[in-house]
């Protein structure tokens, strides 16, 4: 008996799947893949596709757009070509020797003459919010002291050099930041100043010497500076 309604059950689900397959029950998704659009419909899209779809098309044209790279060139040497006389330039400034080297070696193979020289120049380092030195320590204290009652903050008294008792207000990254320090600090009856800190930078040049007559040289010359970044083309007294 057992064994008879087992085959029954089985009749049944295999009756089952011969249905399903002949009036063709199968899963959503395959009779999705199955339909098709009609071409006079239009279809619906999303915002966010519309959305996706802009910032794709930006991003492709930010990329599209090449970056504008031009030297700042100081110099005319188109007046000095057929003068006889050999025409120098100073080329720079370099943050480092190997780049210019570098670039001295490609202006060599032009065939002028390089050489490489190295200068110190100062660069703003920072902007320093202080009050002048005061006549003596205690005096700068008392000045600290009724700030901090008024919510100031981050200030200490400078113990000695040229600016001892003076009251330190902070060094700002940016002149911003510095301006914003002193309207606070004027708000409250002083007379913050501002002072300009810099630091010792090292910067290498070309010194470049073309002969007379050699134009192809300098217009070379001429491309190769406006194809470096934040760099000069200077006219230079040969030696």
């Amino acid at each position: 008996m057992k064994v008879l309604f087992m085959f029954f059950a089985f009749l049944n689900a295999a009756f089952y799947v011969w249905q399903a397959d002949l009036f063709s029950l199968r899963a959503p998704s395959a009779k999705l893949s199955q339909l098709q659009v009609d071409p006079n419909i239009t279809q619906l899209t999303l915002l966010r596709e519309i959305n996706k779809d802009k910032a794709s098309n930006t991003e492709k044209t930010a990329k599209s757009k090449p970056e504008t790279r031009v030297a700042k060139i100081n110099t005319k040497p188109s007046d000095n070509k057929s003068d006889g006389k050999p025409i120098c330039y100073a080329l720079g400034p370099f943050d480092g020797l190997p780049q210019a080297k570098n670039i001295s070696e490609k202006l060599q193979n032009l065939g002028a003459f390089t050489s490489e020289r190295s200068s110190t120049t100062e660069s703003p380092m920072g902007f320093w919010v202080y009050l002048e030195s005061s006549k003596s320590w205690k005096d700068a204290k008392e000045k600290v002291i009724a700030l901090e009652k008024e919510g100031v903050k981050d200030m200490f008294i400078v113990g000695r050099g040229a600016m001892k008792n003076a009251v330190s207000l902070g060094l700002y990254k940016n002149e911003e930041g510095a301006e914003d320090r002193i309207k606070q600090i004027k708000k409250l009856g002083e007379k913050p100043k501002i002072q300009t800190q810099y630091k010792q930078v090292d910067q290498y040049w070309i010194d470049i010497d073309v002969e007379s007559g050699q134009d192809q040289v300098i217009n070379t010359i001429e491309k190769i500076a406006q194809s470096l970044t934040v760099l000069e083309l200077n006219d230079r007294k040969c030696d």
